[in-house]
């Protein structure tokens, strides 16, 4: 598809369509191969906003593939609040890359999620990426979001345990 295609009403509309039964979707966007918004779920048209700093598009337009590449939470810049972002590459016929489009999830949402959960007052949940940075966390602590945290229960019950992987439930306190 074309950028002038993808920069399109339509596709602002079906990008907001298919966002809005999932509600921790904070936002969808498309990116061109500079890493400029072309079109995005906030508004129509996308204002301009670039994102070639961001970890995620320096990985895609690097990394050739499909592979799904999930970010470091950051402030997002349309609204302010912790988001983490789950992206894929996109590449034309020849396998270049051109651009990528991206989910940003709301760090908040799991927070609230896990708070209905309501395991009592003396427990947290946490959301981890692989690397053990903290994506969300009930009670909430949003000085705590996107910092690696290789202390703790949590992080000696996965590492010791050398449960690697990217699925998997652990229960364990908090430093």
């Amino acid at each position: 598809m074309r950028r002038k295609a993808l920069a399109s009403e339509d596709i602002y509309h079906s990008l907001r369509d298919k966002m809005a039964a999932l509600p921790q979707v904070d936002v969808v966007s498309l990116l061109d191969v500079e890493g400029n918004v072309i079109n995005f779920t906030r508004s129509y048209p996308a204002p301009p906003i670039n994102l070639s700093t961001r970890d995620y598009f320096r990985y895609h337009s690097t990394h050739r593939g499909d592979q799904p590449y999930m970010s470091e939470p950051v402030r997002n810049k349309g609204n302010g609040n912790w988001t983490f972002y789950v992206s894929r590459r996109i590449e034309n016929a020849r396998g270049e890359f051109v651009g990528a489009v991206l989910v940003g999830v709301s760090c908040q949402f799991f927070a609230d999620f896990f708070h209905r959960v309501n395991l009592g007052t003396d427990s947290t949940i946490t959301l981890y990426n692989r690397d053990y940075t903290m994506l969300a966390r009930w009670p909430y602590a949003p000085e705590m979001i996107s910092k690696q945290v290789r202390t703790g229960t949590t992080y000696q019950v996965i590492s010791q345990g050398k449960q690697h992987d990217d699925q998997g439930a652990h229960g364990a306190s908090e430093p």
